[in-house]
């Protein structure tokens, strides 16, 4: 069969011939001659009367000969031409997934992954990735070279760094929680977020349920999978960590009791809340951004003061209050359910106290009588204030943040939005810290209080809709 430029098949081809690099800062692509005539070669020689070879059966002989062969033949130009066609497809791919919302686009990933053509960057900081590529693919076992490009373009140490320095950690919630230990999230919580002790007891131990349940299963069913994959001559498996599963989640609510009662929805919750902790964390690290430089305000973090302040007070002003209100639904909806589905079903009884406490400043001495509880002591324990005013204090953080940057967006250019974000943070981490703190120091008055911080009066607003909906 012969095989020439004019064929409607042509253009499936260029990419064995073409070269992408980088030249003067821009993604270049170059038709090599030598490796053009080398495949109409190659192509003829096992090409039917029918069709052209597909895809597989060409980079199967493409590597069947650069293995054979001295390594500078026409082979290896062809297979790094597909490499660097396949980094430009997977950065393209990234841009389109983040770029818009996190501001850069394709042309700032492609100098991190491909080659230049300048020599002496090639070898600057790390291996090019097209020799990491022709290096660790095995060909002989039938693997597919775009996927392989895929795995080490997204694992690429500049490429993460970059990502990360823009608010992207690409694995799931589960593998994140996996990477990080007991002690780590204890640092993560108590130098970055400045978290209470008992609110870092209940997230470490969350923490420990979720491996000890969760991991330890998972592990075990991968282990045996790739002893199977490996007796097949398989590569180990690289599918992500799946959600845990309903089963799981009730066995870590188990493993969670002596310290905090959750059902399972809300452990799943809880699991993906603790994960987004982490992301924030690492990202702002990512960006050089220390506890010490948040709180100094140095010069590096501010953009021009008073604009950074009027789009922190237009959140503050606009959404402070909806965020709130939202994550005292959820926590309060949460905590209802859990005890109502007990044996004694006391949720009720929780959702009067909270009324009687906060709106009708009743002492939890004399709401004992009220909720038909022996005495402070079931009381104390039925509304367990601290973890829920806890609660509710890291969902609305959450939220909040999450709205205040898109309010950035609008204000901000792209440059002043990524300096921006760690002074969002800062500044929301202090207004939920007051949030919480005003309304711990109001609970500690034992006679004659009124219950006046905004977290109270937003617990009385939500009963009071929730007292109406009903």
């Amino acid at each position: 069969m012969e095989w020439n430029s004019q064929d409607s098949q042509y253009s499936k081809y260029l990419k064995y011939y073409t070269l992408y690099l980088i030249s003067l800062g821009k993604c270049q692509g170059k038709e090599i001659l030598e490796a053009k005539e080398f495949l109409i070669k190659l192509i003829s020689r096992f090409a039917t009367a029918e069709e052209f070879p597909e895809e597989r059966e060409i980079v199967g002989q493409l590597w069947k000969l650069y293995k054979s062969e001295n390594p500078e033949t026409p082979a290896e130009l062809c297979l790094r031409c597909l490499i660097s066609q396949y980094i430009k497809i997977q950065c393209h791919s990234l841009a389109k997934l983040y770029g818009e919302k996190h501001n850069f686009t394709v042309e700032d990933l492609l100098p991190l992954v491909l080659d230049s053509t300048d020599p002496s960057l090639n070898n600057d900081n790390h291996r090019s990735l097209t020799v990491r590529v022709m290096e660790s693919f095995d060909g002989e076992k039938k693997s597919s070279l775009s996927v392989w490009v895929k795995i080490l373009v997204r694992s690429d140490r500049e490429l993460k760094r970059f990502l990360l320095e823009h608010g992207i950690e690409q694995v799931t919630d589960w593998l994140l929680l996996k990477q990080h230990s007991s002690s780590q999230l204890k640092r993560i919580l108590s130098d970055f977020y400045n978290y209470s002790s008992s609110q870092i007891a209940q997230l470490t131990e969350l923490l420990a349920s979720y491996q000890k349940v969760y991991l330890a299963q998972i592990q075990a069913a991968r282990k045996q999978i790739n002893r199977e994959r490996k007796q097949q001559g398989l590569r180990s498996s690289t599918t992500p960590y799946p959600a845990p599963n309903h089963q799981q989640l009730c066995s870590m609510a188990e493993h969670l009791l002596p310290v905090w009662k959750l059902s399972a929805e809300e452990v799943l919750a809880e699991l993906q809340n603790l994960a987004q902790l982490i992301r924030n964390y690492k990202a702002s690290c990512g960006k050089g951004i220390t506890q010490a430089s948040r709180g100094q305000g140095t010069t590096n973090l501010s953009v021009n003061t008073a604009e950074d302040e009027d789009i922190l007070n237009v959140g503050d002003r606009q959404l402070l209050q909806k965020c709130l209100i939202a994550s005292i639904h959820e926590v309060t909806e949460e905590r209802f359910n859990y005890l109502q589905n007990k044996r004694n079903k006391r949720g009720k009884q929780f959702l009067q106290g909270l009324y009687f406490y906060h709106c009708q400043h009743v002492p939890m001495g004399e709401m004992a009588e009220k909720l038909g509880l022996n005495n402070q002591s079931q009381v104390s324990r039925l509304l367990d204030l601290k973890n829920f005013r806890a609660d509710i204090g890291r969902r609305t953080l959450i939220k909040l943040r999450s709205q205040v940057i898109e309010i950035a967006q609008a204000y901000a250019s792209a440059s002043q939005l990524k300096n921006l974000e760690a002074r969002i943070q800062d500044f929301l981490d202090q207004k939920i810290d007051n949030l919480i703190q005003e309304a711990q120091k109001e609970s500690s008055i034992s006679k004659n209080r009124e219950m006046t911080s905004k977290l109270s009066r937003a617990i009385c607003q939500y009963l009071d809709i929730r007292k109406g909906g009903k």
